[in-house]
């Protein structure tokens, strides 16, 4: 995720996945719809386990409760190192297979019963920082590159660069 612009503090992602015993974890972001065929987008049940993943969908499924937000994958995973070592051992030896997360490994994972976990990228608490953690923009195309430096300029910007206590560096 070298061209996403967020704030996280991995250890909660990391202590959320070993408490529910996942084999892979998934940081997770709502999006609208129409921009969700950028991602791979993720269906969940009500416990947050992931049931779908479908990987830069021409049609988003849209999140249950709102039809005008997909469930984005925001590309950041937590794979315990034997589920990790399994699947990249399967994943090498299929010689139909493109070698990517998204369109490979991770359907791969939940057809054979991995336990796949999404995290809800708003409930990673931030220092010093008031109300939800809301902020992630992917900048690869132009126009989001454009509009997440717009973001920066507001006079009250959405993402924090001054926040004292979560320094960027």
């Amino acid at each position: 995720s070298g061209d996403h612009i967020y704030k996280m503090d991995i250890s909660h992602m990391i202590q959320y996945h070993m408490e529910l015993g996942a084999d892979v974890s998934i940081a997770a972001y709502p999006t609208p719809v129409q921009d969700a065929t950028r991602f791979g987008v993720l269906q969940v049940d009500n416990n947050y386990q992931i049931t779908e993943f479908q990987e830069k969908p021409d049609n988003p499924n849209p999140m249950p409760d709102n039809p005008n937000m997909a469930l984005a994958s925001m590309g950041n995973y937590i794979f315990n190192a034997d589920a990790l070592s399994e699947l990249l051992q399967h994943d090498a030896a299929d010689a139909e297979s493109s070698h990517d997360f998204g369109k490979d490994v991770l359907p791969y994972a939940l057809q054979e019963g991995y336990k796949l976990q999404a995290y809800d990228f708003a409930q990673n608490p931030i220092p010093g920082q008031s109300g939800p953690n809301t902020y992630w923009r992917d900048v690869g195309t132009l126009d989001s590159y454009w509009e997440a430096s717009m973001d920066l300029v507001a006079a009250q910007p959405e993402f924090d660069i001054y926040n004292n206590d979560w320094p960027l560096r």
